[in-house]
């Protein structure tokens, strides 16, 4: 296949982590403290776009491998082992970096690195699996789970704030889950690749994300007004990111593209600097002490271009580090 076939998997890498940049900003936070109004109202949406970042990056897993025919051996030696070796690495230098003891690193590497590898991780380990799933399953059964996941999540929004815990949905994993990201690495691959391989009709995706927009708004106001925990609204904009991140990658996938070699060549190198990018921002956690700067030394007028630069600043200086850091072989490989 041509480059320009995958220009549009380049814009959805790039666009992505920009989101989980944000995620990580002050600006995301600052939605639990905002006076009602207009700001509160696009930084509500904001936070909802934001969290469609690790369901694109699956998405785009799914797109890319569930495709292909390789062995659970070949899985395992050129993907899960060298995902291990991430992991392992990632858990080393958080674990100097916080001045750990020697004792906390098996800790570290099981508990406190971020829930996307471990998560990715078990996508992975259930690659083969999906890959049937994905392959076998006829477009028109596809559809209709896929309705169904759609449902689950989107009106799952009221679970949390009027708690609405039951069996039906604490056991429907495929569907939906009590911590609305803990099936992220099984449906949004699954989405991901059949986007990818059939016609996509924007129509239906933008209406239902303009739903899901609005029920975010309405929830996360009620939630703020009844001063329900922080995490109730968090799992509400969890639990609305289906339609949003496939209206994402909808759009990526019919209008994203790119004629020139030198455009499509920078694409490229930007959009393989962006799990590095990842590595580094979760590693060093340099967004909880840059928000935290300009929480505490900066006035509130300030708060979004500060947080603006902060983001546009960390995008920049980890892509070059990463950037640099990929011209190693050794390296590359595993970034």
């Amino acid at each position: 296949m041509g480059k320009a076939r995958y220009f549009y998997i380049d814009v959805l890498r790039i666009t992505a982590i920009v989101f989980i940049l944000y995620n990580h900003s002050l600006l995301f936070d600052s939605i639990n403290f905002m006076n009602p109004g207009a700001e509160e109202l696009f930084l509500t949406l904001a936070a909802l776009l934001s969290k469609c970042g690790p369901p694109i990056f699956f998405m785009i897993s799914g797109a890319l491998l569930l495709g292909r025919n390789e062995t659970f051996k070949q899985v395992f030696t050129h993907r899960i082992l060298r995902f291990i070796v991430v992991i392992i690495a990632v858990s080393i230098i958080m674990s100097v970096y916080s001045g750990a003891a020697i004792s906390d690193y098996p800790y570290i590497l099981f508990v406190k690195v971020n829930w996307y590898f471990y998560a990715y991780l078990a996508f992975l380990l259930m690659l083969p699996v999906l890959r049937v799933i994905a392959q076998k399953t006829p477009d028109r059964d596809m559809r209709i789970a896929f309705i169904i996941i759609m449902a689950f999540y989107s009106f799952g929004a009221l679970i949390p704030v009027f708690d609405l815990y039951s069996p039906i949905t604490q056991y429907l994993g495929l569907f939906t889950s009590s911590w609305p990201s803990n099936c992220w690495c099984i449906i949004f691959p699954l989405m991901g690749y059949y986007l990818a391989n059939n016609k996509v009709r924007i129509r239906p995706f933008a209406i239902g994300s303009a739903v899901c927009a609005v029920i975010a708004i309405l929830l996360t106001f009620y939630v703020r007004s009844h001063s329900m925990p922080i995490q109730t609204e968090e799992e509400v904009i969890q639990r609305l990111v289906i339609l949003p991140a496939c209206l994402v990658f909808a759009l990526a996938k019919n209008y994203a593209s790119c004629s020139s070699k030198v455009g499509l060549a920078v694409a490229e190198e930007i959009a393989g600097t962006c799990f590095g990018i990842f590595i580094l921002e979760r590693s060093f956690c340099l967004s909880e002490f840059t928000k935290h700067y300009i929480a505490d030394n900066l006035p509130s007028s300030a708060l979004v271009p500060a947080s603006l630069v902060q983001i546009a600043a960390e995008f920049i200086l980890f892509a070059m580090v990463v950037y640099l850091l990929r011209r190693i072989p050794a390296i590359r490989k595993y970034l």
